[in-house]
């Protein structure tokens, strides 16, 4: 739905004005109240909406605008703010955003609190509209887009809306973050698989990893090729995004080799669940048709030797392959526990005769380990970058969330003024992408804010697992409901999967940057792998 939300619910005037929500998708509906079935008109900013479909952005605007003067009112202001950041997403225009976003930010609380999906909404379209502007590379750069992904996150946990979610993913891919957009999208297009916006990110996801990898792995741009051809295919009632899509189309056509006939190699059980479960850590689809067991190919192209080289480039794998092992490790106990062909004794459990209703087997206490080792992969980053990037945290109170920030201080660094020198001047996005993502993960407002917790009640408190959410509250352990863990598992196990990309991404940018430096100081670049690093 775009562009409002509705009125003050109170008693039939509440239900007319939702289905005067419902009608601004155009065309005439019943509304059945104690009064009868009566024929509803069109919503007053109906013709605006299809302007704003048919590209006519400055009438779609004046017709707002006219209509704004026609009906004042906190559902008229919603409605016009909409009809004007929707209109700016498409013109990239500033000043139309910023005018929506504070016709959003003076809507009453009562006004929110009755339609707070729909405000999160539009509020995270103003601001991923504004963040457009803020060209600036880097961590904490670029505020508005973080602001936006986290409405986006908001609005999510009150409805799960297809369009939410792929603007949500665009916001991801302007941070960087497109491991995470692809896993929002391929979940969006499970569901609705006609979604054409849901494509065009997706080419877009594809295309960024491709840079990343250096134009090394062909099976990223073939992908991408296919679905921004299928975005253009489903767009064709929607000419606006259809001619923003077609472009991308005819460039990579002109570069890109057809796709051949691909067939579904067979593949192992085990080996379907990773996949289909987007634990793989080679996010590529074409890898997946044609060699399944490539599931955790990763190509860290152009790693350099030199004999000063810090860190040293055996200790930089050393490095890359305890994080890795620990996130197979969990990665199986996730399979163990989840898998039908897993052979657990299902006899075995221990539980006190005298127990209050708690569930206690192998295969939680195989999700909780799980759980825990997934997280623990993000403290294994934090220390990766502080120990390679010579950030100068003391080692043993580093953590993913005050790596960021200047040493010795322990809170999140959420502007460029607090961040770390180390992490300041080097504006990469694969650096900037992890940094978002633990801004999401450790002071986000959105669907990870709660994974902390639960980790914190696993590892530092006694955790209880209960068939259901239980709301009581004890000193004694903290109560949590299996079906939570049995999704959140999964939820911090593709965030694991994503910062280890970004992590070997901000290795693979230095190790070029470090590249181009020896080049301009004299030295002989060789090929290979591993490029060594000769003096004239």
């Amino acid at each position: 739905m775009k562009g409002a939300i509705g009125g003050s619910p109170s008693s039939a005037e509440s239900a007319i004005r939702q289905c005067l929500q419902k009608a601004s998708q155009g065309g005439k509906l019943q509304l059945n109240t104690k009064f009868g079935k009566r024929t509803m008109k069109p919503h007053p900013f109906e013709k605006a909406h299809q302007l704003l479909k048919k590209g006519e952005f400055p009438a779609a605007v004046e017709e707002a605008r006219r209509v704004h003067r026609l009906f004042s009112g906190p559902s008229a202001d919603s409605a016009l703010a909409g009809i004007l950041v929707d209109v700016a997403n498409f013109t990239r225009n500033l000043k139309l955003a910023r005018e929506g976003k504070a016709l959003m930010e003076r809507l009453p609380q009562k006004l929110i609190d009755a339609y707070p999906a729909d405000y999160h909404y539009n509020l995270g379209n103003a601001f991923s509209s504004i963040g457009y502007h803020q060209k600036s590379r880097g961590a904490a750069r670029r505020p508005a887009i973080a602001e936006a992904v986290s409405h986006y996150d908001q609005a999510l946990q009150f409805v799960d809306r297809p369009n939410t979610r792929a603007n949500l993913a665009n916001s991801l891919l302007a941070q960087g973050r497109y491991i995470e957009a692809l896993d929002e999208l391929d979940s969006l297009l499970a569901s609705q698989p006609r979604h054409y916006n849901a494509f065009g990110y997706r080419g877009a996801s594809f295309l960024g990893i491709d840079i990343w990898l250096n134009h090394t792995h062909g099976g990223m741009r073939q992908a991408a090729l296919h679905s921004y051809r299928r975005a253009v295919e489903l767009a064709k009632y929607d000419p606006v995004v259809a001619r923003h899509f077609a472009p991308y189309v005819h460039d990579l056509e002109s570069r890109v080799s057809p796709l051949s006939n691909l067939k579904q190699k067979p593949m192992r059980s085990d080996v379907q669940w990773i996949w289909s479960n987007r634990l793989a850590l080679n996010p590529c689809p074409i890898c997946m048709v044609d060699s399944p067991d490539a599931f955790d190919l990763f190509p860290l192209p152009g790693v350099l030797t030199a004999p000063r080289r810090r860190p040293p480039t055996k200790d930089l794998f050393v490095v890359l392959n305890a994080i890795l092992g620990t996130f197979g490790t969990a990665r199986w106990q996730l399979w163990s526990a989840e898998s039908p062909e897993s052979v657990l004794p299902l006899d075995h459990i221990i539980q006190h005769s005298g127990s209050g209703g708690t569930l206690v087997d192998l295969r939680i206490g195989l999700k909780m380990s799980a759980f825990s080792g997934f997280y623990r992969v993000l403290g294994q980053i934090a220390s990766a970058l502080n120990n390679c990037l010579a950030l100068k945290h003391p080692p043993e109170k580093v953590t993913f969330n005050n790596v960021w920030g200047k040493p010795r201080v322990r809170e999140f660094a959420r502007t460029v003024g607090e961040l770390n020198s180390g992490v300041r001047r080097r504006n990469s996005d694969p650096l900037s992408a992890l940094y978002y993502l633990a801004a999401s993960l450790e002071r986000g407002l959105g669907r990870y804010q709660h994974l902390r917790i639960l980790r914190n009640h696993i590892e530092h408190r006694l955790a209880a697992p209960f068939p259901k959410t239980t709301k009581s509250r004890t000193p004694y352990y903290e109560p949590f409901a299996v079906a939570d863990l049995s999704r959140d598992v999964y939820v911090i196990g593709r965030l694991a999967r994503a910062a280890i990309w970004y992590l070997c991404a901000v290795f693979s940018v230095e190790e070029r940057r470090r590249v181009q430096v020896a080049r301009r100081e004299g030295h002989v670049i060789g090929g290979g792998t591993r490029t060594p690093v000769t003096r004239r």
